[in-house]
């Protein structure tokens, strides 16, 4: 996190000071004026993606198993939209294409 009280002159640099954890898994959004965000009331934009907080297999695993743990105990409850049968796959995908979807899609074999 970065409190950048100059602006211009300092941003840049302000920005290469942080480390990334971007994601962008349905493409790489439009550029935000900064003014947009202080007009909207001193609003801030971050971008997270599992890429950048899950580093590595073990990294990763580690979380996995922490998300299902909760899902286990209850802590996390899915929405699931609706499930289809390993052989409608394709109707899956078709229905996350185009924006059908209003939940989690589950695949039974």
């Amino acid at each position: 996190m970065v409190y950048d009280g100059i602006g211009k002159s300092t941003f840049a640099t302000s920005l290469e000071c942080l480390r990334s954890r971007v994601g962008a898994s349905s493409g790489a959004p439009d550029p935000v004026a900064v003014g947009t965000l202080n007009a909207e009331g001193s609003l801030f934009l971050t971008r997270p993606g599992l890429a950048h907080h899950a580093t590595d297999a073990d990294e990763y695993r580690e979380r996995a198993l922490c998300v299902f743990d909760a899902a286990k105990k209850g802590i996390i409850k899915p929405a699931i939209w609706k499930t289809f049968p390993l052989a409608e796959a394709a109707e899956a995908h078709a229905a996350l294409e185009g924006r059908k979807s209003a939940g989690a899609i589950v695949l039974k074999p």
